[in-house]
């Protein structure tokens, strides 16, 4: 964003808020945050744990029982309830937003100089490098670089890699029996 659209950007979030303030939010689209809040926390990936002890962190960190932020149903069915009873979400953003004095306005800028400060950087620590290794070592590493060049130039030989042909696949699709148990009772 530019510099002198920042004001105009304030401007536009605080008229966000002071819409959802006065109009609250879509129930619809409440409830389907809702929704996709419960199965994602139900659906089991193989970073299924890392992701639950992420999403526990910043609670725990505040001092709020980990193990009551393992109630999702009971959370999400509290959550509900809020709702139902009043304007719940316009009452947060009127506690947080409107009187709360505390605001921060964040300006990052990039230094334009910032690539040619890398480059200069690397460059002396290159020098510093180059000039600490013996004439010996200094033309290994050249024939090394040269290995390496010709090596990624080079063309590879593609008949190594494993082929799959239309021919390979029998027309016929081979069939396994299949067996039933019945153990106690149960099949």
């Amino acid at each position: 964003m530019k510099s002198q659209d920042i004001e105009l950007a304030e401007q536009t979030i605080k008229k966000v808020f002071e819409d959802v303030h006065r109009n609250g939010f879509d129930p619809k689209r409440i409830e389907a945050a809702l929704h996709q809040s419960e199965l994602s926390k139900k659906h089991k990936t193989a970073d299924f744990g890392l992701n639950l002890m992420h999403g526990l962190s910043s609670g725990w960190f505040n001092n709020i029982n980990p193990a009551d932020l393992l109630e999702i149903d009971k959370n999400i069915k509290t959550l509900r309830e809020k709702i139902k009873s009043g304007p719940f979400f316009q009452s947060l953003v009127e506690k947080y937003f409107f009187n709360n004095p505390h605001t921060l306005t964040c300006i990052m800028e990039p230094d334009p100089n910032f690539t040619e400060f890398i480059n200069a950087e690397e460059s002396k620590r290159l020098e510093s490098k180059v000039s600490a290794l013996t004439p010996s070592e200094q033309e290994h590493i050249y024939k090394q670089s040269l290995e390496l060049l010709e090596k990624q130039e080079g063309q590879e030989d593609l008949s190594v890699l494993p082929t799959l042909k239309v021919e390979d696949i029998p027309p016929e699709m081979q069939r396994f029996p299949l067996y039933f148990n019945n153990i106690d009772g149960c099949e």
